[in-house]
Formats: C-alpha cells, sequence, structure tokens
C-alpha cells in the first residue's frame, strides 16, 4: 500500500484490443488501499484509492468488446467504493454509481435479456468472472439502484450454474 501511495495512475490503453490487464491493476490498487484504509484508518490511503477510483470512472470505456475487462473494472470499483463508502464525498459517490451502471451493470442487463448472450451463459469461466463482477457491481449500489440490483442478481444466480459443472470433481 505505501508503494501504491508514490504509484502514478494507470492510463487507459487506447488502441489495445483490451484493457485486461489495467482492469486486474486497478483490482490490485484499490483493494489494497482500500483495505489499508479500512485497517490502519490512515487517511493517505483512502485519498490515493480515491484518485485511482476517479480514474478508473473517467476512462472512456471499461472494455465492452472483451466483457472480462468490464467484469474486473467494475469488481475493483464496487470493492474501493463498498470500503471507502464512508470516506467518499457525496459528488465522487455519484461519479462511482452513474460509472457502475452505465457501463457495467446496464450492459449487463442487455445482455441477460438478449437472444443471443455472449458471456453470462457460457460454460467457461466468463460466465463466472463476468456474472460475479456484475453481482458485485450490484451490490455495491443496491441502496441506490434496487430494482437493478435484483435483475442482475436473479439473472447472475441462474447463470452461474452453467458453468459450474467443470468444475467438478
Amino acid at each position: 500500500a505505501d508503494d501504491l501511495l508514490k504509484a502514478d495512475m494507470l492510463t487507459y490503453p487506447a488502441g489495445a484490443s483490451t484493457i485486461l490487464a489495467t482492469s486486474r491493476e486497478h483490482i490490485y490498487r484499490l483493494v489494497t488501499l482500500s483495505l489499508a484504509y479500512r485497517l490502519t484508518g490512515e487517511k493517505k490511503y483512502a485519498a490515493k484509492a480515491e484518485k485511482n477510483l476517479l480514474n478508473a470512472c473517467q476512462y472512456p470505456d471499461w472494455g465492452p468488446q472483451h466483457y472480462l475487462d468490464v467484469a474486473e473494472m467494475a469488481t475493483a470499483v464496487a470493492i474501493g467504493y463498498d470500503w471507502l463508502y464512508g470516506y467518499l464525498p457525496s459528488e465522487v459517490r455519484r461519479v462511482v454509481q452513474r460509472a457502475l451502471r452505465n457501463r457495467a451493470l446496464l450492459p449487463a442487463i442487455a445482455e441477460y435479456e438478449s437472444a443471443t448472450p455472449n458471456w453470462s451463459k457460457r460454460e467457461t469461466n466468463w460466465n463466472v468472472v463476468c456474472n460475479t463482477g456484475m453481482v458485485i457491481a450490484a451490490l455495491a449500489i443496491a441502496e441506490d439502484e434496487p430494482a437493478m440490483a435484483e435483475k442482475i442478481i436473479t439473472e447472475a444466480v441462474a447463470d452461474v450454474p452453467i458453468c459450474m459443472q467443470y468444475f467438478a470433481p
């Protein structure tokens, strides 16, 4: 966490076919910094996590052409949002809520309602990673978006078992 205090903000990898590595780095940074804040109470960790949250929310997109990227970014942002909720000013909370809703949850609902789903019903890890990322994001903003959270959770619970057979002994 102390090393991350000195780290530059991540940049959006424009022109890349995927932003998955960037999404995963956001998970690492937001979990590490938010947890350090929760464990120590030192605001320096929360302040740097807040900057990382806003940075991720300012990206032009979260890589919707490769939905694993979106799912992992949503996981990062949702955990940071949840663990820092009491620290974050209301305007930052609104920015994060809007990003989770528009960049992750509304596209997920479109996926669930699609006649030709892409990731939600796959028999691969995409199913688990994407559905759980959407559930984490939905739970993070459930107080403000209860109907959306209910829809996401209901769909994910129905879809995840499709791939679970591959994890059997």
